[in-house]
């Protein structure tokens, strides 16, 4: 018996079109960008337009495993204000280093200037006036420092406000979902880079 396909070779051999098609098909999944390099996709894999404009069903969820995902959404989010909180106290502690180091090497130039002045300077009336000039620009940095301190704690005020804010909108959208018995969409969970 032979099969008559016109053509010899290994497309007569019974059993390897099938074959040829698991062996393209762990091909696409092992490698899924020949997909889009304008290799042929297999007609199997094509969805219908219809299809693919519809938006999944939501997934049901007992009442048992909403309590669970509730508890777990909040233990995130309490996570995530903690994060936070974390982050701009380690930024409030570099703030506060980088300003005393500032302060420190402003205080010696300061040293060093006012030692040239004496050097050159004998009267006791400009030193004076030296002494007092130089204490006022030190009041000067100083209110400078602490107003970038204060700016930057009103900043991260109102960053956590903000920060509070969307998260009692996240729990309220997503409680509203556990209530209609369905899974909550994975953007109302903290830290999902929005």
């Amino acid at each position: 018996m032979t099969i008559s396909s016109g053509t010899p070779g290994r497309d007569n051999v019974p059993g390897f079109p099938l074959f040829r098609g698991l062996i393209l098909g762990w091909a696409l999944i092992a490698a899924p960008e020949a997909w889009t390099s304008g290799a042929a996709e297999p007609a199997a894999v094509e969805a219908p337009a219809e299809e693919a404009k519809a938006p999944p069903p939501p997934e049901p969820v007992s009442p048992e495993q909403a309590k669970s995902l509730l508890a777990e959404f909040q233990r995130a989010q309490a996570s995530a204000r903690a994060a936070l909180g974390h982050r701009q106290k380690l930024e409030l502690s570099e703030l506060a280093s980088a300003q005393q180091a500032r302060r420190q090497e402003w205080e010696q130039q300061a040293r060093l200037e006012k030692q040239a002045f004496f050097d050159r300077e004998k009267a006791p009336d400009a030193r004076k006036l030296h002494v007092d000039q130089m204490q006022a620009k030190r009041q000067a940095l100083l209110k400078t420092l602490e107003d970038e301190r204060v700016n930057r704690e009103k900043e991260f005020q109102a960053q956590t406000q903000a920060f509070k804010e969307t998260q009692a909108r996240d729990a309220q959208e997503f409680q509203k979902h556990l209530k209609a018995g369905h899974q909550p969409p994975f953007e109302l969970w903290p830290g999902r880079g929005r």
